[in-house]
């Protein structure tokens, strides 16, 4: 469990730097951020990958368009998105903390819904997906913030990218001593990809307006 928790720590710490980069200095809302679109090199690097819904925002506020016949997968999308809101980088932090969620749980958000019935749920009821019971007491609380229903209550990525590297650095400590008994630091060994679960299937695009 560990050196799982360890390994999704460190795929998170990765996800969140990318974005970190897009957001400030790309200046670009990447809109369809989900675990599909997340690729794992042969350095055991995550990558963020299809930009092809990604619009460049516009202001000091990060403001982007109205999401309006805007595409994207219901599970990942952000409350505002649904509902056809303006839409800003706050909304890549919400589909963040599902794919946080994922990383920690293994699991697909919201399979006995359809993609409709989760994004009513979502956008207009607060559905979110289940915390488990022993997950990482910071990483929870961090998922707990990115899926806020109001954006300007979300964190951005400079401080989510700060909080998940602390952490990361705790988890490394923590198993350097359990391991270690003269308290040397070990180094933090990746399993190779053919033990990292399964793709799961891609889901299928809709457009918000079928909602």
């Amino acid at each position: 469990k560990d050196k799982s928790d360890l390994t999704m720590m460190k795929f998170a710490v990765d996800c969140a730097q990318g974005m970190k980069y897009l957001h400030h200095r790309v200046h670009l809302v990447q809109r369809d951020l989900k675990s599909h679109n997340l690729l794992i090199n042969a350095t055991m690097t995550l990558k963020i990958s299809d930009f092809g819904l990604s619009k460049i925002h516009i202001d000091g506020k990060q403001s982007a368009q109205k999401s309006k016949n805007g595409l994207g997968t219901p599970y990942w999308l952000a409350p505002e998105v649904i509902r056809n809101e303006k839409e800003t980088i706050r909304a890549d932090v919400y589909s963040f903390s599902i794919v946080l969620w994922e990383m920690f749980h293994l699991e697909v958000p919201h399979q006995d819904l359809t993609g409709p019935e989760a994004a009513y749920a979502v956008a207009h009821k607060g559905l979110r997906p289940t915390l488990k019971s022993g997950l990482n007491s910071n990483v929870a609380a961090l998922i707990r913030r990115c899926w806020k229903n109001r954006p300007q209550d979300r964190p951005e990525f400079d401080e989510i990218l700060k909080i998940l590297q602390e952490t990361l650095n705790m988890l490394l400590e923590k198993t350097s001593n359990a391991s270690s008994p003269s308290g040397s630091r070990s180094s933090l060994t990746l399993p190779p990809s053919s033990a990292l679960p399964p793709n799961i299937p891609r889901s299928p695009q809709w457009r918000v307006g079928e909602i």
